[in-house]
């Protein structure tokens, strides 16, 4: 019985591994590893098909070949160890909070004893502190250890991978890049076998949202063109099934054929950054396009806002679905069909709200998210402090999952202003936006003791508009506000297309 099963699953892996190659490979063409996107793509049969069947036929078949790509990187048994990780995500997703919890710890103090051998960050660490693995019994204990900042970890880049690792190794071993959207790109380094394992984490976070990954689909982004030095705002992947659409800094021509794209390919899915896709939906609203619509939106790279969220919601007939995550740590939360909240995933991490002293905040209260990635041995980051603003509910979601809650996240502490003793935090300014349909975009900046708004006007707004806005935010934040308001045709995307909701030039 047991060698009947084995020799079904190598049949299929083997008519996958032809599938696959038939698909996606020239006569002398590699396999296309899309994960590093500094790397040119080779051309393959589908990518010839997409200059006939640019918006169909190809993108079904690499739909189709890509659900068995990550059989071949699981490692030896792979198809086995693919079907057995699935099987204990979907089983484990029920498990309540408690069982989720004794999972967490076991992997920590795994990772622990790793890195007090292996990595000589926290093997001194741990001898300054006096600690040794005896002082790590439950997940609360995690505490012991000081965070590790952007900057520590910039600074101790090397001391930070595990010695027993050959960084060399590009077989084993791959090199990922932050975005330096908040500082210059940091170097992070991952075993190839967990970095496909983080992707099978992603498959089954789609599915919370009722999506697949792997259907065929459009992402917003950056990267790739930046990297690539693309100029077009568009690419063709049929590999992935999907299209990426250039999100780098552009003018207002391009936004129609953005649309005409996603009405021809009609996409499962759109993913990217809310910010553009509002944009997007502002012109369909002004331009006549209200024919183009798709089924649903993950909205990543920034925080989403409600006044956002009603405007592509009503324009683009679409669910929302928002992810939390980072390059670092790829996704940490994500929002299931319930919409209550972003479910964490306590399996792959440890995820920590802590206030202005780094103190733990218990559920309930606002703080900085931390974060310690339990997967990566190659580089492990132990409460990572990610620089995003954020609160663990106290509710659970009606969906029964014991995974718990991520309310939305408020913005990054350097989003926050204070004025006058006050804090003011992103989120609570966007829901003040609500009430002014006629702002088309605006963005905050704060000085030392003046904050200017820079606002795009739709062709309605009127002077009345202004003068409400004035009384509000006087209102909220300080009867004396010293207050400009500048009218620009359009707010300025930093170099890799992210909107910045609030600058924050307030001299620390």
């Amino acid at each position: 019985m047991v060698f009947l099963v084995w020799l079904i699953c190598v049949i299929r892996l083997n008519i996958n591994y032809c599938i696959l190659s038939l698909c996606t490979t020239g006569i002398k063409t590699k396999i296309l590893i899309t994960m590093d996107s500094s790397r040119k793509s080779k051309k393959g049969i589908l990518v010839l098909l997409t200059k006939w069947f640019p918006f169909t036929v190809p993108y079904y078949i690499g739909s189709f070949s890509a659900r068995f790509r990550m059989l071949i990187h699981c490692g030896s048994g792979g198809y086995i160890n693919h079907i057995r990780f699935n099987k204990f995500l979907r089983e484990s997703q029920w498990w309540p909070q408690e069982k989720l919890e004794e999972y967490q710890m076991k992997k920590l103090f795994s990772l622990l004893e790793h890195t007090i051998n292996n990595v000589s960050y926290y093997t001194d660490l741990f001898k300054q502190r006096g600690l040794d693995l005896s002082d790590f019994s439950s997940l609360n204990d995690i505490a012991k250890i000081p965070l590790l900042t952007r900057e520590s970890l910039a600074d101790n880049a090397d001391r930070l991978i595990a010695k027993n690792i050959d960084i060399a190794d590009n077989k084993r071993y791959l090199l990922k890049r932050t975005s330096g959207s908040t500082g210059s790109p940091i170097a992070i380094y991952w075993d190839k076998k967990e970095m496909y394992k983080q992707e099978i984490y992603n498959y089954w976070l789609y599915s919370m949202a009722t999506i697949s990954k792997l259907n065929k689909h459009i992402k917003l982004w950056s990267r790739l063109f930046i990297d690539n030095k693309i100029k077009d705002v568009k690419y063709h992947d049929p590999y992935n099934a999907r299209i990426s659409l250039s999100t780098v800094p552009n003018t207002s021509d391009s936004m129609g054929e953005y649309l005409r794209i996603i009405d021809e390919f009609k996409p499962a899915y759109i993913i990217g950054p809310p910010s553009f896709l509002y944009n997007l939906a502002g012109y369909a609203l002004e331009n006549g396009f209200d024919d183009v619509n798709f089924p649903a939106f993950m909205s990543c790279y920034e925080n989403i806002y409600a006044y956002q969220k009603k405007t592509i919601t009503k324009q683009f007939r679409c669910n929302i679905f928002r992810c939390y995550g980072s390059e670092e740590f790829h996704t940490i939360a994500m929002e299931c069909e319930r919409g209550s909240g972003m479910h964490i995933d306590l399996r792959k991490g440890i995820l920590e709200i802590i206030d202005e002293k780094g103190k733990v905040l218990p559920n309930g209260q606002k703080g900085r998210v931390v974060y310690t990635g339990l997967d990566n041995h190659a580089m492990p980051l132990i409460r990572y402090v990610l620089g995003d603003i954020s609160t663990i509910s106290t509710k659970r979601c009606s969906c029964e999952r014991g995974l718990p809650l991520l309310e939305s996240i408020d913005g990054r502490v350097s989003e926050i202003i204070k004025y006058n003793g006050k804090y003011i935090y992103p989120a609570t300014l966007s829901v003040m936006l609500e009430r002014f349909p006629n702002i088309k975009e605006c963005q905050f900046v704060k000085d030392d003791n003046k904050i200017t708004i820079n606002i795009v006007k739709r062709p309605l707004y009127s002077p009345e508009d202004t003068t409400r806005l004035v009384m509000m935010l006087k209102d909220m934040i300080d009867k004396n506000l010293n207050l400009d308001i500048n009218f620009v045709d359009s707010i300025p995307r930093t170099k890799v297309g992210k909107f910045k909701f609030i600058i924050n030039n307030t001299k620390k």
